[in-house]
């Protein structure tokens, strides 16, 4: 056994060096995380705020509603609901993670990828808010998507991590 930094490892495993990649490290700009960033504060900024009194019934018309989901209603609100948001502490809050963590989901996936693990990530959500309305009974309100995302990503982000920056099998 041979003494090592992280404790004693075998002759073998102890001349192994392991690539890790810093976020200084990427090798590619996250163009897609700049434009997902865009499309939401332009949305809220120039879309939702606008809307003044009538915001319930615009919220209403193009966030989703998983009653109306499962009666096959309002599919297309499956993706409009993803760059809707609550208020700025909502919008600057999610902006700030996808700001912080979307480079390096999008450096490791590439971008196809990365815009279906986006998209799949918000269907998710949809899809919890939709399981806990029927578990309770009620709509709930859909900004509690969000919390769906968080277990979801920390998964896919180990997942990610493994493959592709540690290039486990």
């Amino acid at each position: 056994m041979t003494s090592t930094p992280v404790g004693m490892r075998c002759p073998e495993c102890a001349r192994q060096t392991t690539k890790v990649r810093t976020a200084r490290a990427l090798t590619r700009e996250p163009q897609l995380t700049y434009a997902l960033i865009a499309i939401n504060v332009l949305v809220f900024v120039l879309v939702e705020l606008p809307q003044g009194d009538n915001l319930d019934a615009f919220l209403t018309r193009w966030g989703t509603i998983p009653t109306q989901i499962v009666a096959g209603n309002g599919l297309l609100t499956l993706i409009t609901s993803m760059f809707l948001h609550g208020g700025w502490l909502h919008l600057g809050s999610n902006m700030l993670f996808l700001w912080i963590f979307g480079d390096n989901v999008e450096d490791a996936f590439g971008h196809a990828l990365y815009l279906l693990f986006y998209l799949v990530c918000g269907i998710g959500a949809v899809a919890n808010v939709g399981v806990s309305s029927y578990m309770y009974g009620n709509d709930t309100p859909w900004a509690l998507a969000a919390l769906a995302g968080i277990p979801m990503s920390a998964v896919w982000d180990y997942a990610g991590s493994a493959r592709y920056t540690w290039k486990a099998a």
